[in-house]
């Protein structure tokens, strides 16, 4: 187990429960059930990727590569921040992200390139 995560019940309220502002939440469903959230907060000139979750059991089956290939219809650059240690780093790379400044154990990361 990776330090700084803790082993929890996938809950989508997780995802929701500091949301201000207007924006999109994009759910992913295998089976009839949540399998990942993404919440993305739209800001004046830019989009802030403030949730990415996907649930433990389902991590590495392509979920979380579906959801941010939909980041493609947005107009606006892509703003997150991400703990240095998290798995989901490599993905954010994956799809685009550059890594702008390093902080406090987090990288603050933004994507620009529609692809």
């Amino acid at each position: 187990m990776i330090s700084g995560y803790r082993k929890t019940t996938f809950n989508i309220a997780d995802g929701l429960s500091e949301w201000k502002g207007i924006g999109f939440l994009y759910i992913a469903e295998q089976d009839g059930k949540v399998a990942g959230i993404m919440r993305l907060d739209e800001k004046r000139n830019y989009w802030g990727l403030s949730s990415f979750i996907v649930d433990p059991s389902l991590r590495g089956s392509g979920i979380g590569n579906d959801m941010l290939n939909s980041l493609k219809e947005l107009n606006k650059p892509v703003y997150l921040n991400v703990q240095q240690d998290n798995p989901a780093l490599k993905l954010y790379l994956k799809h685009g992200f550059k890594i702008l400044e390093a902080k406090s154990g987090r990288y603050h990361m933004k994507k620009t390139e529609l692809r």
